[in-house]
């Protein structure tokens, strides 16, 4: 396990769980900077999350994560909030365990989709072809161990508002420096 003091904070979970709103909030909480990664892959492909899927596939997707990914690691004083597709790649996995502080925000399939049922943003990966949560689940199953396996950290966000899920991982943060 990294010292979380010396490393980027990198936060993993499904798309809902709150990494980019918590990711704020935590940068500033520990006046750090904060690196969104979809954002990262937008400048690098000059491309819309959506429009990359459409025109590169989720292959093409993944392989700017990587570049993105590389890139924000490098920022050491870094709250990073990833996408939640970041661990599909091996590759992405062993950056994440050799160079971050990995924290895994832990939601319910249910919660999810309360969330995103309130949510303006457009989930490309969610197509409309089936229920949202029949989605979930399906993406759940495929990402959960994957998110366990490289985590520093696990954090429950069901029954947490962001800025509370914030301040548990600050807490937490300081137990593991102390």
């Amino acid at each position: 396990m990294n010292n979380p003091a010396n490393v980027p904070l990198v936060l993993i979970g499904m798309m809902g769980s709150g990494k980019t709103t918590c990711g704020r909030i935590l940068a500033q909480l520990l006046g750090r900077q904060f690196i969104d990664l979809d954002e990262q892959v937008e400048r690098c492909s000059q491309m819309t999350i959506s429009r990359l899927l459409t025109t590169r596939g989720e292959t093409g997707l993944r392989e700017f994560e990587t570049l993105a990914l590389r890139q924000a690691l490098k920022h050491r004083h870094s709250v990073i909030a990833s996408g939640g597709g970041v661990i599909l790649r091996c590759q992405n996995r062993r950056l994440l365990t050799d160079s971050g502080f990995v924290i895994f925000l832990r939601t319910s399939v249910t919660e999810l989709a309360r969330r995103l049922a309130t949510e303006q943003k457009v989930r490309p990966l969610l197509d409309g072809s089936r229920a949202v949560v029949d989605q979930l689940v399906l993406l759940a199953n495929q990402r959960n161990a994957l998110y366990l396996a490289v985590s520093d950290l696990i954090v429950s966000t069901d029954t947490r508002s962001t800025a509370a899920t914030a301040a548990v991982i600050q807490q937490k943060l300081e137990e593991c420096v102390v």
